[in-house]
């Protein structure tokens, strides 16, 4: 996103300039180009206007990504007698056998193991 950013300013500062070239000839026969540089306000103000517009739109688009991966995920929660939760845990990967998960209950600690070796 931040190069994406950077790179869509310097393509909006850049867009209102723009040069042309012009030949003539004297009377001698030697030719003479003329450069000239020309600023568009307007074209820079469409660019600045178009990149902001696709910055907010990159913007919402990584949000929603964010967004649909959460889905899922386990989140700090209260659960009610006769409720029950599903959902996904982000835990990090060591190397073991079995997977222990302690979930502290009032004054209980409810325990879990998993087996976790991998089957061959």
């Amino acid at each position: 996103m931040a190069l994406y950013g950077i790179s869509a300013g310097i393509n909006a500062g850049t867009a209102g300039y723009s040069t042309s070239y012009s030949t003539s000839y004297s009377s001698n026969g030697y030719a003479y180009t003329t450069i000239t540089n020309h600023y568009d306000a307007n074209a820079a103000y469409q660019a600045n206007v178009a990149s902001t517009n696709q910055m907010l739109t990159l913007g919402q688009m990584m949000d929603n990504d964010r967004t649909i991966r959460e889905q899922g995920y386990l989140k700090t929660t209260t659960i009610y007698p006769d409720e029950a939760i599903i959902g996904y845990m982000n835990i990090k990967r060591k190397k073991g056998k079995i997977l222990i998960v302690n979930i502290p209950i009032g004054d209980y600690i409810y325990t879990f193991k998993w087996d976790v070796n991998r089957k061959k």
